[in-house]
C-alpha cells in the first residue's frame, strides 16, 4: 500500500510509518543487528528523504537523494525475501522507475525528478527546479560558481536580455544595458543552443513567477494552464539540450 501509494501520489509517509513499525521488532530483538532489517529501514528512509527534497524543491540534494533511492532499493528486494516476501514485487516496481538515474549526470537526474514532479502535479516544484536547473547549467558552462546568486541573476538576466532583443542579438550586437551585462551576454551566446531556447526560457520564468506570487498579476493563468505550460516547456528543453 504505502509504496503503491508513494508511486502514485508522490506521499512517502505512509511507506516509511508502516516499513517501521513492521520491522521495529525485529530490530528490538536483534538489537539493531539484522541486516535485511536495516536494508529495509535505509530504503524507506532514503525513499522519504527524496519526497521531502522533492517538496521542497532541494535541486542540489536531488540528484543524490534519487541515487540513493536506487541503491538501496537493490539492497531491499534482497532483504524482502528474507523478511517481507510480498513486498518484493512492489519494490521491483519501484526499482523499474528509478532505473534511470546515473551517477555524474545532474543535468539528466535533475530533468528525471522535474519528469517525477509533473507526474505527481507538484507544477511549482517542478517548474522552479526546472529553471533554476537550466541557469544552474549554464554556470557550468560558463565556468560561474552555481552558488553565487549574483552570478546566478547575471545568467537569468542575460537571457532576459536577450529575449527582448531580435534575432540579432542572440550574436551580440552593441545595445547593452552596460559592460557587465554586455560580458554576461557575450560569454553565454555560444552556449545557447537557439533563439527557441530563449524564448521557452522566458515561457517557463512567466509560468513560476505567476505561479510562485499566487497569481496576482493582470495576465495570470488559470490552473489547468499550467500543466500545459509544464509539458511544452520541458519537452522543448529536453529536444534543444539533448540536439
Amino acid at each position: 500500500v504505502g509504496i503503491d501509494r508513494f508511486l502514485t501520489t508522490g506521499d512517502a509517509s505512509v511507506i516509511s510509518n508502516l516499513t517501521t513499525e513492521n520491522i521495529r521488532p525485529i530490530l528490538k530483538e536483534t538489537e539493531g543487528q539484522d541486516s535485511h532489517a536495516q536494508h529495509l529501514r535505509k530504503m524507506a528512509q532514503t525513499i522519504f528523504e527524496f519526497a521531502q527534497n522533492s517538496a521542497t524543491c532541494r535541486g542540489k540534494e536531488l540528484p543524490k537523494a534519487a541515487l540513493a533511492v536506487q541503491e538501496n532499493i537493490e539492497q531491499a528486494i534482497h532483504s524482502s525475501d528474507h523478511l517481507v516476501k510480498p513486498l518484493k514485487p512492489l519494490l521491483e516496481k519501484m526499482q523499474a522507475r528509478f532505473q534511470g538515474y546515473q551517477h555524474h549526470q545532474d543535468l539528466l537526474n535533475i530533468f528525471h525528478v522535474i519528469k517525477w514532479c509533473r507526474e505527481h502535479n507538484l507544477i511549482q516544484q517542478g517548474l522552479t527546479l526546472l529553471e533554476e536547473s537550466l541557469i544552474t547549467h549554464l554556470c557550468h558552462k560558463v565556468g560561474f560558481n552555481a552558488d553565487n546568486l549574483q552570478q546566478r541573476h547575471a545568467i537569468s538576466g542575460a537571457i532576459s536580455f536577450i529575449a527582448q532583443k531580435s534575432p540579432d542579438g542572440m550574436s551580440g550586437g552593441k545595445e547593452k544595458d552596460s559592460l557587465r551585462a554586455e560580458d554576461v551576454i557575450e560569454i553565454i551566446t555560444p552556449h545557447i543552443p537557439s533563439r527557441e531556447f530563449v524564448k521557452t526560457f522566458e515561457r517557463l520564468r512567466s509560468a513560476r513567477n505567476d505561479i510562485n506570487h499566487g497569481g496576482y498579476s493582470a495576465n495570470y493563468k488559470k490552473a489547468k494552464d499550467f500543466q500545459k505550460t509544464f509539458d511544452k516547456v520541458l519537452t522543448e528543453f529536453e529536444k534543444q539540450l539533448s540536439s
